[in-house]
């Protein structure tokens, strides 16, 4: 890291009382010096972790987080990092029902390609099944067993998913009360009321195809199918006595690093049933809403349980390397489609962590051709990181600071990437 190459007098900087986001070095906020005397401007990355480093507990005579946790505070004071942040990041995640659609050896006339993927036999002459296999197939796809075999979710929900009901965790009261006299006693009973089935409501923001509409429409269209005997559930889920059309939703609360997970639940046995197709009712005078509100029912919830961990990980088994969220050498934000997530467990920081991992085996090699696009936006990705590995490795060698010329002539001092990444712009484009 820069940070490394440039002589900092941690005694010089010091916290406003009141906030831990006014940081100030001497006079200036963003200056330092070098090893030479010359200033050195700190980047964002360098000012995050000298923040860090100046705000976290400390154990040699200052405020420590058990001190704080074992006292009376009589003045009612704040100490910012004890606080719940403003802007904790939250991510939800629906795996995938079994749709009785897609058979990988059936008819493939309407999987957009030669040897690509066809309807199931026996229901394939449903005429439903057939429009969204033309115009939809890779969200039909996503609605059955064999989307992914590193993960058990619908990936593209995940990203348009902007609310989640998640319902209040009750138990439920018996009273008691004598005659007469009119002493009434309250005692808890148990919580299963407010655990088991229910209803809740998840926002999607639609796209440009209305995807999410139409998928969620064609699973309400199956479940309705079904009970009618228009199309049939596959022998293993007859056999088995399984319902083919159930999925379950996670959601995980993390801290604003997006990483730390702070709350956890899971809706288990989970299936749309009302979809706003009132959206698209004419009114001349307004647009179409571009928020989707749909109605799930679901068999059980469950807040904080440790299985929910270990079911997550079940239905997510990625592989290769981690994707990291922020990449401090080149000061910028990780690649944003990214393959599966997993929940660890880090001893050092005795904390939860959701972390991302690259993508696996690629589905869209198994769909039409309507997904080519995606294919060039993960192959455009690969060219830039590889151009970044390019410079870090022509410009930098093995270390990460390189001789720059200074404000004043005559001077040299150390700076950090983003200086020569700024004034070599058009050459790394």
């Amino acid at each position: 890291m820069a940070l490394n190459a440039v002589e900092i007098d941690t005694s010089q900087f010091r916290i406003i009382p009141h906030t831990s986001e006014d940081l100030q070095y001497g006079s200036s906020q963003v200056k330092t010096t070098a090893f030479d005397g010359s200033e050195h401007r700190l980047s964002d990355t360098e000012m995050r972790q000298v923040h860090n480093i100046l705000t976290h507990w400390s154990g040699s005579g200052g405020l420590d987080e058990v001190t704080a946790l074992d006292n009376f505070n009589r003045f009612y004071s704040i100490f910012p990092d004890m606080e719940m942040p403003n802007d904790l990041k939250s991510y939800v995640f629906f795996t995938r029902p079994e749709l009785n659609v897609i058979d990988r050896s059936g008819d493939t006339s309407y999987s957009g390609k030669k040897g690509g993927l066809g309807l199931v036999n026996r229901n394939s002459q449903d005429n439903r099944l057939q429009h969204m296999a033309m115009l939809y197939p890779e969200m039909l796809q996503m609605l059955t067993k064999d989307y992914s075999e590193v993960h058990d979710f619908i990936p593209y929900l995940q990203g348009r998913t902007e609310s989640l009901q998640i319902p209040d965790y009750n138990i439920r009261t018996m009273d008691f009360s004598i005659p007469f006299f009119n002493y009434k006693f309250t005692y808890p009973t148990v919580t299963n009321e407010s655990l088991t089935g229910g209803t809740f409501e998840a926002t999607f923001r639609e796209d440009a195809d209305l995807r999410i509409t139409n998928m969620m429409q064609f699973w309400v269209y199956y479940m309705d199918a079904i009970m009618k005997g228009i199309m049939f559930p596959s022998d293993y889920h007859i056999h088995h006595n399984y319902y083919d059309f159930m999925c379950s939703a996670y959601e995980f609360v993390c801290d604003p690093t997006s990483e730390r997970i702070l709350y956890f639940a899971k809706y288990t046995g989970c299936y749309p049933t009302g979809v706003p197709t009132s959206n698209f009712s004419h009114n001349i005078r307004s647009n179409v809403e571009n928020r989707v509100s749909v109605t799930f029912n679901y068999i059980k919830v469950e807040h904080m349980e440790p299985r929910i961990l270990k079911d997550f990980n079940s239905n997510s088994r990625p592989t290769g390397r981690r994707i990291p969220l922020y990449d401090d050498y080149f000061g910028v934000t990780g690649q944003s489609l990214v393959g599966a997530p997993k929940v660890e467990w880090n001893s050092q920081k005795n904390a939860l962590f959701l972390r991302w991992y690259e993508r696996g085996r690629n589905p869209s090699a198994d769909l039409p051709s309507a997904l080519a696009t995606y294919n060039s936006i993960e192959m455009s990705s690969r060219n830039i990181l590889n151009a970044k590995n390019s410079v870090r490795a022509t410009a930098y060698g093995n270390g990460n600071v390189t001789k720059i010329p200074a404000a004043r002539s005559g001077q040299s001092a150390t700076g950090s990437l983003s200086r020569y990444l700024l004034s070599n712009t058009t050459a790394i484009k």
